[in-house]
């Protein structure tokens, strides 16, 4: 499953996540994709290592991804990195 291109997947620094996470507390809600995009391969393969069907990957990482929307504001700086 391809959901991004390399360059749009490529990790970032601690640095440049909590960048886009502050741009994204202080109103940027569009920017939320692109904190995810590096991670949401990896998450789906944990997922799918655990759950089986992709409809139950589907909803386990649906859930996963609004928890940490709705937590953003909880991201600890002294800790940058968004795993």
């Amino acid at each position: 499953m391809q959901l991004f291109s390399e360059q749009e997947c490529r990790p970032r620094s601690g640095v440049e996540e909590a960048v886009l996470i502050g741009r994204i507390l202080a109103g940027r809600k569009d920017l939320f994709d692109e904190l995810l995009k590096p991670h949401l391969a990896p998450l789906w393969r944990v997922v799918q290592a655990k759950m089986g069907t992709d409809t139950d990957v589907e909803d386990v990482v649906q859930q996963t991804l609004l928890k940490a929307y709705l937590h953003l504001e909880q991201f600890r700086r002294e800790r940058p990195e968004f795993r």
